[in-house]
């Protein structure tokens, strides 16, 4: 990989798109900035899908199961997209889960997304709203019920997180066989508006790491297990594939620990040209741009 990102010539755009079957792409701050397309996005990628490139789309997103982002796709305009081109946190979740015979129960801190790919699988959990009504008053301690047969935390974006679940969440972390899973410790969700910041799963898992002094196995980028997956099922070759992203830390790292030779970086999303300074070597992409838009003029 580079150590110095280069932005395009249209020379070294096409000796790369030659050099690519295969391209996987984030959603959020390279497709789209929620709920608008980011200009010229769609277009690229439609492009690249009538080349004969396949095109895989990677996300932290767990907000949203495979079917809705697949749908969200078709609807802006992407052409010929399936669920088996989607990889979301959500999904990977309980594939992983699956795949480690887990039998018990999980405690969730997540999101409708989460539950539904859970009971796709058969996978026992708490409801979103469980606990709800308990508000911890530094006496009442007797009345935290905890569940036996909980035997997992998950930990994703929850829009209604609560201190209530912080305590459940913790309290069965001092069991010695409930396991930790996090779909992502992204730090922050991309907005349009440059003076509102909205956290993304990260602080959430922080604050139950910090409360339990316990680390959660986090599935998503820029941890290579979704690369993992799409190789298993796909038999897609890292030497000849690219990972398009916005943010530095989960996508741009994610394609290094994947060994994903091709990187780009498009500052659509939460990533300025600024950040690339002083930054560790696998953090850094072999190309950038301003937007997949921005390319559209090499092909």
């Amino acid at each position: 990989m580079n150590n110095v990102p280069q932005a395009f010539s249209e020379q070294t755009f096409q000796n790369f798109l030659n050099s690519c079957e295969n391209f996987l792409f984030d959603c959020d701050g390279v497709v789209w900035n929620w709920p608008s397309e980011i200009p010229g996005s769609v277009e690229f990628i439609n492009r690249v899908k009538q080349m004969g490139k396949k095109c895989f789309f990677v996300t932290n997103n767990s907000t949203r199961t495979r079917e809705t982002f697949s749908q969200q796709l078709k609807d802006f305009g992407v052409k010929d997209i399936t669920k088996d081109e989607i990889l979301s946190t959500a999904w990977v979740l309980a594939e992983y889960l699956k795949s480690q015979n887990f039998n018990g129960k999980v405690y969730l801190v997540g999101n409708p997304a989460m539950v539904q790919e859970l009971d796709r699988l058969n996978i026992k959990h708490n409801g979103l709203e469980e606990h709800k009504d308990y508000v911890f008053n530094s006496t009442n301690y007797n009345e935290i019920e905890l569940d036996p047969t909980i035997k997992c935390v998950s930990v994703g974006i929850d829009y209604e997180f609560t201190f209530q679940k912080m305590i459940y969440a913790s309290s069965y972390l001092k069991r010695n066989d409930c396991i930790f899973v996090a779909t992502n410790d992204d730090s922050s969700l991309p907005v349009p508006i440059p003076n509102i910041a909205i956290p993304d799963a990260g602080p959430i898992l922080s604050s139950i790491e910090k409360t339990t002094g316990k680390k959660a196995l986090v599935i998503g980028k820029p941890r290579s297990t979704m690369w993992e997956i799409l190789c298993k099922v796909h038999g897609l070759d890292a030497t000849k594939t690219c990972m398009i992203g916005d943010r530095l830390d989960t996508d741009i790292l994610f394609a290094f620990n994947a060994g994903i030779e091709k990187s780009v970086l498009v500052l659509s999303g939460i990533t300025k040209e600024s950040d690339m300074q002083n930054q560790d070597r696998k953090k850094l992409p072999m190309f950038y741009a301003d937007s997949l838009g921005d390319l559209l003029k090499f092909i």
